[in-house]
């Protein structure tokens, strides 16, 4: 039994023979109390229940239920990152697949075999193994980087400029393109891969297919206020006539491009946006 009294201490000290200890309960008033004898002196405890037991009981609930608590968030943390985590994966590996897709464009690889087996058929040989050579580079580019969602300016431009010599080819003497980047340009710089190609493609896709005469297409790149502008032109036949001629048009690789700069601006320091202005016809590029 636990008890407790003030002159314990007091009774202990004055005690020298252990043997002279005396114990005797007895009840007063229906209440438990304890009588110690120690030779012509008497001490005398009342002993009760500890009324604050059922705080201790309500303490130790609340600190059980602190701690199961506490492990069910975390394990809850932990599999939403998981989630969150495999999600994650799952997006990557669906953009890189329609990036793939995307850049393999069937109607782009059957007139690139058909230009060169034009070639070929006209015994204009050296014709023929450069446009093949530039396919077989532009593959390579295309299958190394299938796992990135993202390459640098140089790596970017490297590929959009094997597309527009295949575009030279199908064209003609009428098709002009030109590349420009400023000194100040930070090549190595990572972006959304098919940033710049995206547009390059709708602009002849839409624009510069369907225009008579001079077909122009010029992609420029300059710093302003500290950030890299990429500015692409072409003196197509405008978005109004060609949505008109191209209502068929499902605006897919913009789609898959908006996602792919979705994820680059939640994971990189800097962010890219864009927009585009319909020219005045009458403007010079």
């Amino acid at each position: 039994i636990n008890f407790k009294h003030e002159t314990s201490a007091e009774l202990l000290a004055n005690t020298e023979d252990p043997s002279r200890f005396r114990f005797s309960k007895f009840y007063v008033d229906g209440k438990p109390q304890l009588m110690v004898l120690t030779g012509p002196e008497a001490q005398f405890f009342i002993y009760k229940s500890n009324p604050m037991t059922w705080l201790q009981f309500l303490i130790f609930l609340a600190i059980m239920g602190f701690v199961w608590l506490l492990i069910y968030i975390i394990r809850y943390q932990q599999r939403e990152q998981i989630y969150l985590k495999q999600k994650e994966k799952e997006d990557v590996l669906r953009l890189q697949y329609q990036v793939i897709m995307n850049q393999i464009n069937p109607h782009f690889n059957y007139n690139i075999l058909n230009n060169v087996g034009y070639a070929v058929l006209n015994e204009d040989r050296n014709k023929a193994y450069k446009m093949l050579a530039d396919y077989s580079l532009m593959t390579r580019k295309l299958l190394e980087g299938s796992r990135n969602l993202t390459q640098s300016f140089s790596e970017e431009l490297e590929f959009v400029e094997l597309y527009l010599k295949f575009q030279k080819e199908r064209f003609g003497e009428n098709f002009e393109y030109s590349i420009q980047a400023d000194s100040l340009v930070d090549l190595h710089l990572p972006i959304p891969k098919m940033m710049i190609h995206t547009f390059v493609e709708n602009a002849i896709k839409h624009g510069l297919a369907e225009k008579e005469g001079i077909q122009k297409i010029a992609i420029n790149l300059k710093v302003a206020n500290g950030s890299t502008v990429i500015q692409i032109m072409d003196n197509g036949i405008g978005r109004k006539s060609a949505s008109r001629r191209n209502g068929d048009s499902t605006g897919r690789g913009l789609n898959i491009l908006d996602q792919v700069i979705e994820m680059f601006n939640e994971k990189k320091k800097h962010t890219v946006v864009y927009k585009i202005i319909d020219l005045d016809p009458d403007d010079e590029m």
